[in-house]
């Protein structure tokens, strides 16, 4: 149960090196990537039973997708930002700067890159801060904290 706990605890002193960091995201990754390929396969499969008609087949995802559905689906989905955010934060933390406070900056600064640049440019820093956090060594900044 280690891995769970490296998802939803230690929400303020966890850390995580660089290499258990990526495993953990690839981990994540695969895991939602995987649970996206079941949905299609089973949408398919749902579409074949009602024998290809295109409005009995929407007629049934409309009754599949209620409110009690849409509220699993909102759990389980902020679930899986939560590790995200959580695992990067203790990345974060490991290099020595403060995880959280980082991460709310980081994520602000790319809501605001998507209001007045472009998605793209978010998308651009994203990418250059998952980068950082992932090749910056252990306790690089530990001696800004002091």
């Amino acid at each position: 149960m280690n891995i769970l706990n490296n998802y939803f605890q230690e929400l303020s002193i966890g850390r995580l090196k660089r290499l258990p960091y990526l495993g953990y995201q690839l981990l994540l990754s695969v895991f939602i990537f995987t649970f996206i390929v079941l949905t299609i396969i089973l949408m398919g499969v749902g579409e074949h039973i009602v024998s290809g008609d295109l409005e009995h087949a929407q007629n049934t995802i409309r009754e599949w997708f209620t409110l009690p559905f849409l509220f699993v689906f909102a759990l389980f989905m902020g679930a899986v930002c939560f590790s995200y955010v959580n695992i990067a934060a203790k990345r974060i933390r490991d290099t020595g700067l403060p995880g959280w406070i980082t991460l709310v900056i980081v994520l602000l600064l790319e809501f605001i890159a998507v209001a007045l640049i472009s998605e793209q440019a978010s998308y651009a820093m994203h990418m250059i801060f998952s980068l950082f956090i992932l090749f910056t060594p252990s306790d690089q900044f530990k001696s800004l904290r002091k």
